[in-house]
């Protein structure tokens, strides 16, 4: 402006001040458009760090959560936690499978024959559960031997009564008794209780009996088939 009326500010003080005052206020204008922008900007920026940190703390905090919930639902496949089951113990106890044929040999044997004067046989019969030899009984007609064996069904019993048929030299049985035959009971006499056979077997007297019910195989033998046979009758 000066320039235009060929004055130069530099030659009046006034217009020097003025001019001054005008560069002032220029340069004021100019900071209160920059420094909003500024302010904005930093305001921006600071609004990302908040942002940050908050996302940073929700992360921690689920990472946090999802730690706490693993260990309390057993995550790791090493944790032991109580379980509201009762334990089932697997020890059982258990009977040698050779006592129990053995103990039910000694239950079903006939009267006077018991664990005193019978004990397990060192050759038992073939296919039998349990074979015991017997010594005399306290009867005086007891045999002087006997032996008694317990089978697993009918077919194995009549197998080893079979067996003997073809060990001995078949006799009648004393009174005419059949032999080989059947024998009853009193209490049934229509029912098949056994089988009985009469013979010798190496040159002695022999008796041998089936008892059906028990799956039981009798052999007596001593002196004399007629109190073999009686002795039988009287079991």
């Amino acid at each position: 402006m000066w320039e235009h009326l060929g004055v130069d500010p530099k030659d009046d003080p006034e217009a020097r001040i003025r001019e001054l005052e005008r560069s002032l206020g220029d340069f004021a204008s100019k900071s209160e458009l920059i420094s909003p922008t500024t302010r904005t900007t930093a305001g921006v920026r600071g609004s990302r760090t908040v942002v940050l940190v908050v996302a940073v703390g929700l992360v921690a905090l689920a990472a946090g959560v999802a730690f706490v919930v693993a260990r309390h639902s057993g995550g790791s496949s090493s944790a032991s936690l109580p379980s509201s089951r009762p334990s089932v113990s697997t020890t059982t106890t258990t009977i040698a499978p050779a006592s129990q044929p053995l103990q039910r040999l000694y239950e079903v044997l006939p009267r006077a024959y018991t664990s005193n004067n019978c004990t397990p046989a060192d050759s038992p019969n073939r296919q039998a559960l349990a074979t015991v030899e017997c010594k005399k009984t306290p009867d005086p007609g007891s045999p002087t031997y006997a032996a008694f064996s317990l089978y697993p069904n009918a077919a194995a019993l009549d197998k080893a009564f079979q067996d003997g048929i073809s060990e001995d030299a078949v006799t009648p049985c004393p009174h005419g008794g059949d032999s080989p035959g059947i024998w009853h009971t009193e209490g049934a006499p229509n029912v098949p209780a056994g089988s009985v056979l009469c013979g010798t077997y190496n040159k002695g007297p022999d008796l041998l009996w089936t008892q059906n019910k028990d799956l039981l195989i009798g052999d007596i033998q001593g002196p004399d088939l007629n109190a073999l046979y009686q002795f039988w009758q009287g079991l």
